[in-house]
């Protein structure tokens, strides 16, 4: 296959050397304009559901290019039978014609030319298996790639699992974090709402919920500091996850590359079909 070709097919599944940064923008606020992820970066809450959802759904893309192979495939093996039928037609009406009118060297002139089609179907027959083989060969990978789920309704990625229990781990402390800052700023200002109603009359009390009220705040500020600290930790864990499943990404666009290549040098270089005539 022509190498200007080869380089167009890797393009049009997004591959160059290895997997687009922008396909992933981990740092992008765009997560705000969707509402299916509530964060404003990839880091916050649990917007990492955003690259279990890129892993899963790249069964989808495959199944379509699986497809479409399949599909093209269906339409040569019409074609082939038309052509077969064409000359099983015509060699049946040029026997059946007046020997009074169809002179021996004109007739077998026809029908040698009525049983090229035939030949032709022949060459295309090969070249139909050789695609079929490769159809074959790509859908044994994405099917172990994607396996069926337990109850074999659906697809998922076979590290779909794996990748979102780590994120769970590195999450989880710091959604406990968050639960337990919460907590301490809803007792704060419950006791500052408390303060303004006039439900601590005397100065006892005010001196008491002044006390309250900087223990609280004082813990909140401990809380703030360490959130912040275990943070910087979770990005650091997650970025380490998703660049894994990154690797996994680029095994997907690697699959659909070189199918793409050897199917193109299958089903359209003449190349396949001149070593068959």
């Amino acid at each position: 296959m022509p190498k200007k070709l080869s380089m167009h097919v890797g393009r049009c599944v997004g591959y160059t050397t290895e997997l687009a940064t922008d396909h992933l923008p981990i740092n992008s606020r765009s997560f705000k304009k969707n509402g299916k992820y509530n964060g404003k970066t990839f880091y916050d809450d649990e917007n990492y559901q955003w690259m279990l959802d890129c892993l899963d759904g790249g069964y989808e893309i495959c199944k379509d290019f699986y497809e479409y192979m399949q599909d093209y495939n269906n339409l040569e093996k019409k074609h082939i039978h038309n052509l077969e039928s064409h000359s099983k037609k015509w060699n049946s009406k040029i026997q059946q014609q007046s020997p009074y009118s169809s002179y021996h060297t004109t007739k077998n002139a026809q029908l040698e030319l009525a049983s090229k089609p035939t030949e032709e179907a022949k060459i295309l027959l090969v070249r139909h298996a050789a695609i079929q083989d490769v159809i074959d060969r790509y859908h044994a990978a994405v099917e172990i790639m994607y396996p069926r789920t337990l109850f074999g309704t659906s697809h998922k990625h076979y590290r779909s699992s794996a990748m979102k229990d780590l994120f769970k781990a590195a999450h989880y402390s710091l959604s406990s974090l968050s639960v337990n800052l919460t907590k301490l700023r809803e007792q704060e200002h419950s006791i500052v709402n408390s303060s303004n109603d006039g439900s601590y009359a005397d100065n006892n009390s005010n001196a008491a919920t002044t006390k309250q009220l900087k223990q609280i705040r004082d813990q909140i500020a401990h809380a703030e500091k360490e959130y912040r600290r275990e943070h910087e930790n979770y990005c650091i864990s997650v970025r380490d996850i998703y660049q894994q499943c990154r690797k996994l990404e680029k095994e997907r666009l690697d699959l659909i590359k070189e199918t793409s290549i050897e199917f193109t040098k299958v089903a359209y270089s003449s190349e396949h079909v001149n070593q068959q005539r």
